[in-house]
């Protein structure tokens, strides 16, 4: 979602502020500064919007916060006088990062969820773990696809947080009155004690958010080298690469829109449009490579024959023992090398080496070699003795899984209200007159329900018939 695409970032944007108007709309009904026919037009006026966007294809033209100024749309004239215009920015930036990030985030998780159910598959698969040319560790597949779905749960996690501070009532003072609880709790946005969020405090956000996205990318790429070392997935890896490059120069690209100033409604309108440009196109970017990357993860994808690769700790160790016994370290390197090339010549594993070849190997190995190296077996996680370790990577597994379950369920989509919005795209009134669906222009409706308005900020109570 490039931000030259205006017309399809158009109908996204719509899914984002169509429910931020409905919120605001519904705290300026619970206290009577709206009447019902006045919410209905701006039902409606939203309603003809999308059928215009969706029919036509429409999208090149102003905004809708524009639309709704040059129309003289009652809820959004009375919602400006009552936060004022830079308050009404502020709000609408913050809502419209935090839902894009909420949505993001679901994406995250999904994916840390997909790598936890492969885990099962890949439980007795082998996976060597690299740190750039140098295999230091070996064990079961699952281990790593369960230690990288804990730290995407981690990195969704600080995302989360982000997301909430963003939620902060923010009208540059305390909630001093009513009204602003209504409205603050209709937008799903935080009331305490303290003063809302400045504008140095906000722009900290955004810095801290784009870090934890970038953070985000540079994991990727490390689950993607990891990947490529031990599946076969040649066609596959260029793609992987070339979306991952491209994540990364948004992030760098979109680093400028941070700074902020609500006192220039057109300039924060342009920089917002930015910000969940960049967000969504990150989004796709993700949701691609994820696709990807989880339809590699097959047991047919494992080389068939085993590398013979020796991991780093797996090395050091037998070089301490030999060096425990008084060898020198040049002797003991030659020893080491020697052991190396015949477990590779015979495709065997040194626990594996009986005494009489540990001798005809290097004299430098004897009997106390032999059970040595049958005890460093077990730092192994391909070993059967490695029991134990296994159940804590299914404990481990199932907690995440619990935990990731709770965060997917406590999230809203907000891109499902494009599916859903031409059913319900607008206000929640009191039932209107089938006569509006035919002429729009009508005012008012059969059984209207208007709520006295009153000066104080108490919500009206409907009058008794």
């Amino acid at each position: 979602m490039r931000l030259s695409d205006m017309p399809a970032l158009r109908k996204i944007d719509q899914a984002y502020h169509a429910p931020f108007l409905t919120a605001c709309t519904a705290a300026l009904n619970a206290h009577g500064y709206l009447s019902d026919s006045e919410s209905e037009q701006l039902r409606i006026q939203l309603k003809d919007r999308h059928r215009k966007a969706e029919g036509k294809g429409e999208g090149e033209g102003e905004s809708l916060f524009v639309q709704l100024a040059q129309d003289k749309n009652a809820a959004y004239h009375i919602l400006q006088a009552r936060v004022g215009p830079y308050n009404f920015s502020a709000l609408l930036f913050r809502w419209t990062v935090s839902k894009a990030l909420e949505n993001f985030n679901y994406s995250i998780w999904s994916f840390a969820q997909a790598l936890l159910d492969k885990a099962e598959l890949m439980f007795n698969q082998p996976f060597y773990l690299y740190s750039g040319k140098t295999c230091v560790q070996r064990g079961p597949f699952s281990y790593f696809l369960v230690e990288a779905a804990g730290e995407l749960h981690k990195n969704a996690d600080d995302l989360h947080d982000l997301v909430l501070d963003l939620k902060k009532w923010s009208l540059r003072k305390k909630v001093e009155n009513s009204f602003e609880e209504t409205l603050a709790t209709h937008l799903g946005f935080s009331t305490d004690d303290e003063s809302g969020l400045a504008e140095w405090k906000l722009h900290e956000l955004l810095r801290k958010t784009w870090l934890q996205l970038e953070l985000l990318a540079e994991f990727s790429g490390h689950i993607l080298k990891q990947f490529s070392a031990n599946l076969k997935m040649e066609a596959e890896e260029p793609r992987l690469r070339f979306l991952l490059e491209d994540f990364q120069n948004i992030l760098m690209s979109s680093k400028g829109s941070a700074p902020i100033d609500f006192s220039t409604g057109d300039v924060m309108e342009s920089k917002r449009l930015r910000m969940l440009a960049a967000m969504q196109e990150s989004k796709e970017i993700a949701a691609e490579f994820f696709s990807i990357l989880l339809e590699t993860i097959k047991t047919s994808r494992i080389p068939a024959e085993a590398p013979n690769i020796w991991p780093e700790n797996e090395s050091r160790l037998i070089l301490n023992h030999l060096l425990d016994r008084g060898i020198t370290i040049g002797e003991a390197r030659q020893a080491l090398k020697a052991i190396v090339q015949y477990c590779q010549d015979h495709a065997v594993s040194p626990e594996q080496l009986l005494e009489a070849e540990l001798q005809r190997i290097h004299p430098f190995f004897d009997n106390s070699s032999s059970l040595f190296l049958r005890k460093a077996s077990t730092t192994d996680r391909l070993s059967e003795s490695f029991n134990e370790e296994k159940h804590q990577i299914v404990h481990k597994k199932d907690h995440l899984l619990q935990s990731i379950n709770q965060r997917l369920l406590g999230i809203t989509v907000v891109v499902f209200l494009l599916i859903s919005f031409g059913a319900s795209c607008g206000v929640k009134t009191a039932p209107r007159s089938d006569v509006l669906d035919v002429r729009p222009t009508v005012p008012y409706h059969a059984e209207q329900r208007n709520y006295p308005k009153k000066n104080s900020d108490e919500p009206a109570v409907p009058a008794k018939k």
